[in-house]
């Protein structure tokens, strides 16, 4: 069988896929904009996970595997400290009580599929990200926009998703990285908005890159409280007409949204090397204690 030629782009790896499913996973990952490697053969699998570099998940499907092929695949990953998670195994198999929290069962749905990707998705954010993020966003927006009086909660939609405005800025550290999205309803902003009524496009623009940059600088300054020191990227904003690029990195994400339906926010985090990420479970969100200068 030849060889899987793979892009710089991240991957769900599936072995053993039922039929049933491989169609689910194409649907989900042309969704969610990700490449599947779909692999039957033990050689082929573990050629694979070693020339992928960017990993979403490992999908095991597991019948009609046997003891010795499921121990070449623990073998495999165990050094690469790699997630994974295995679906449906008969109760022939000897699986390592380690890997109980891994074993998931069910009768491979659309319905089932998806929700089984979202928990995983979940899982691989950072802890106290949602918490954090929204208090962020809290704190920074009546600086910049001040006469816009609302409240930014966490969505579980996609956010805004007919926007006029894009603005797309990273912060990263070490391996990690991280993406934001800010999407803007240019209608909803104006009319509620009575200093933005006349602004041209280009001012307009000017106004959601700062808040981009106020933004992940407080994320920043919080950060050094765990002793990371992050760098941003430089803000970049585009219009209805452009073409935007996201690259073929997937980055789980969670969205914010604020309450007039003016702006929605996306944010996730990846690193590059598979390590376990940050967490800001127990870092409590507090401003700069210097002043901060905003348009």
């Amino acid at each position: 069988m030849p060889k899987f030629i793979f892009s710089n782009s991240s991957y769900l790896v599936s072995f053993n896929t039922p039929q049933e499913v491989k169609e689910i996973n194409k649907k989900l990952a042309k969704e969610k904009k990700f490449k599947v490697a779909e692999v039957y053969d033990i050689d082929e699998f573990l050629d694979t996970i070693d020339r992928v570099k960017y990993f979403i998940d490992i999908y095991i499907f597991l019948d009609g595997i046997d003891q010795d092929t499921l121990n070449i695949l623990f073998n495999a990953l165990g050094p690469l400290k790699l997630d994974f998670i295995l679906f449906n195994p008969s109760t022939d198999l000897d699986i390592p009580e380690k890997h109980h929290e891994r074993i998931v069962f069910g009768d491979f749905t659309e319905d089932f599929m998806k929700a089984a990707f979202s928990v995983r998705d979940r899982s691989r954010m950072p802890g106290g990200l949602n918490k954090f993020s929204v208090s962020c966003a809290n704190y920074i927006f009546p600086f910049i926009f001040k006469d816009i009086s609302t409240v930014w909660t966490l969505d579980s939609g996609p956010g805004i998703e007919e926007c006029d405005y894009m603005t797309i800025c990273e912060n990263s550290f070490e391996s990690t990285t991280g993406r934001f999205v800010l999407r803007v309803n240019e209608e909803n902003l104006r009319s509620n908005s009575e200093a933005l009524q006349g602004e041209t496009e280009g001012k307009l623009e000017d106004y959601f890159r700062e808040f981009m940059n106020q933004y992940i600088g407080i994320v920043n300054y919080n950060f050094t409280k765990i002793d990371i020191k992050a760098k941003i990227s430089i803000p970049q904003s585009y219009d209805r007409n452009s073409r935007v690029n996201f690259g073929k990195i997937y980055f789980p994400e969670i969205v914010l949204r604020e309450e007039k339906n003016i702006f929605s926010l996306t944010l996730g985090y990846i690193d590059h090397e598979g390590k376990k990420l940050f967490d800001l479970t127990e870092v409590p969100f507090t401003p700069p204690s210097s002043d901060v200068e905003f348009l």
